[in-house]
């Protein structure tokens, strides 16, 4: 009888351990399965969406485990925060993890967009700074070639403007330039006599917003002021110049 007992008690331990022990093997933690231990991404996208993405998906029949994969890098603290460059990026899930050898490269050139074409009268100068917004997230530089406009002479040119990007990238765009004629008009007469203290205007229209300066070349003799107005000084002869 007492044996019998032993026996009993002896199987149900070993049952109970049996048990115990499949139900740890049903707990274990998956392993980190990747598409790739190599990525390449380009600078500017979703770092942490790529890392996502780099996930083998259909490894796992709970897919919740996939947001439960935590990212970290070796050379940094913020795996969104990366500059171009060469980096190790390491895939922990619980106590597993993977490496993968991330590399960011930016081969995107600026984009440059004009906001209006310039159209200035002969003479005039052009800002081209001005014109142009520039998108683009690393440092650059920028220069133009204006070598085809002649801004002394009426008529259409074409001006190059360019974007170069730290990692020589490189971006153009033509701006098309329209020099338009000044023109000046009077209706005052070629010369005008005056006694002195003698007042009179020199009548003067442009096609130009800009406001007409008018001068003397000799003030002594007779002079003007902003509006064209003429007195009269002294004796003598005197040229007025409307600009």
């Amino acid at each position: 009888m007492k044996i019998t007992k032993k026996g009993k008690v002896i199987g149900v331990v070993l049952v109970l351990f049996i048990f115990l022990a499949g139900m740890m093997g049903c707990s274990s933690t998956p392993e980190v399965e990747l598409k790739s231990e190599t990525l390449t991404i380009e600078y500017g996208q979703d770092i942490s969406s790529c890392l996502k993405d780099n996930i083998k998906a259909s490894a796992y029949d709970d897919q919740d485990i996939i947001d439960d994969i935590e990212y970290s890098c070796d050379q940094a603290d913020d795996v969104d925060d990366l500059d171009v460059g060469k980096y190790t990026i390491t895939y922990k899930l619980k106590s597993n993890e993977k490496t993968v050898a991330l590399t960011i490269q930016d081969t995107t050139a600026p984009e440059i967009t004009l906001k209006n074409e310039p159209s200035i009268f002969e003479n005039d100068s052009i800002n081209y700074d001005d014109l142009i917004t520039v998108k683009e997230l690393s440092s650059y530089d920028t220069s133009y070639d204006d070598s085809q406009v002649n801004y002394n002479t009426p008529g259409n040119y074409v001006a190059t403007y360019n974007v170069k990007d730290k990692y020589g990238n490189v971006a153009s765009i033509d701006i098309p330039v329209t020099v338009n004629e000044l023109l000046l008009q009077t209706s005052s007469p070629a010369s005008i006599s005056l006694n002195p203290s003698g007042t009179s205007k020199f009548e003067v229209s442009t096609n130009c917003n800009d406001a007409i300066t008018y001068t003397s070349s000799d003030e002594n003799v007779v002079s003007v002021d902003s509006a064209g107005n003429l007195t009269a000084k002294n004796a003598g002869s005197a040229t007025i110049t409307a600009t």
